[in-house]
């Protein structure tokens, strides 16, 4: 995934199932990508969080997040993304609980929200 890194920069749509630990290529590959709109993001593992960070760099362009969340850990990273007009959240046995890390959380541009 290294060598897809190198050459595909400009990205718009990224679908991303993790279901084991993130690679550094996987890492790069996002990190690298300079217009990237749309994430679709599958997560099972709790080793998502090394991918983060490289998420985050793509805050001011990312206008459409979906997630599949059956994780443990924080959904507070989706507050970064500000420019969102589209929200669509999965929770696999998710409690109401951990839902609410982003009841403050503010999407000015918001104007879909999904919730299944």
């Amino acid at each position: 995934m290294g060598q897809l890194s190198q050459i595909c920069h400009n990205l718009q749509s990224l679908t991303i199932d993790i279901e084991s630990e993130v690679s550094n290529g996987l890492k790069e590959l996002i990190s690298s990508q300079k217009n990237l709109k749309n994430l679709k993001l599958s997560a099972y593992e709790d080793d998502c969080a090394d991918i983060i960070p490289d998420l985050a760099k793509h805050s001011n362009t990312l206008t459409k997040l979906q997630l599949d969340w059956d994780s443990n850990l924080s959904l507070s990273f989706v507050s970064l993304f500000l420019n969102l007009q589209e929200i669509e959240l999965s929770f696999n046995g998710m409690q109401f609980e951990e839902f609410k890390e982003l009841q403050y959380a503010t999407f000015p541009k918001l104007q879909n929200f999904k919730n299944s």
